[in-house]
């Protein structure tokens, strides 16, 4: 009895930087057609599979996606809000020394 040696590959290409291949080997009995069909069923939710995986990568890519640009907008918000307290608490500082002046200014003309 000969045993063919069939070999099934899917390719899932997922964007330009993931790709994932799947080989598949089965051994099929040309003479046997319980198990052909057992092979068909097995092919055909291997397929199922594949596809319910590719939906998941699908999702998750999407996912990672929408937070890499969640990240990049909140580093740049972060980024905005330094530069601004910076410039706060530069303003604080010379409102600060003016009164500061003020108040020394003031003591001087009591004192006179």
């Amino acid at each position: 009895m000969d045993i063919d040696r069939d070999v099934i590959r899917w390719t899932v290409d997922f964007t330009a930087c993931y790709k994932i291949v799947f080989d598949v080997t089965l051994l099929i009995d040309p003479y046997s057609l319980p198990n052909y069909s057992v092979v068909m069923d097995s092919l055909e939710q291997t397929d199922k599979d594949l596809q319910r995986l590719e939906n998941q990568l699908h999702t998750l890519l999407t996912q990672i996606r929408k937070l890499r640009e969640e990240n990049q907008s909140l580093h740049v918000r972060q980024e905005t809000l330094v530069t601004e307290r910076a410039s706060l608490v530069a303003k604080n500082d010379e409102a600060r020394t003016k009164v500061e002046a003020m108040i020394n200014r003031l003591k001087g003309l009591e004192q006179a």
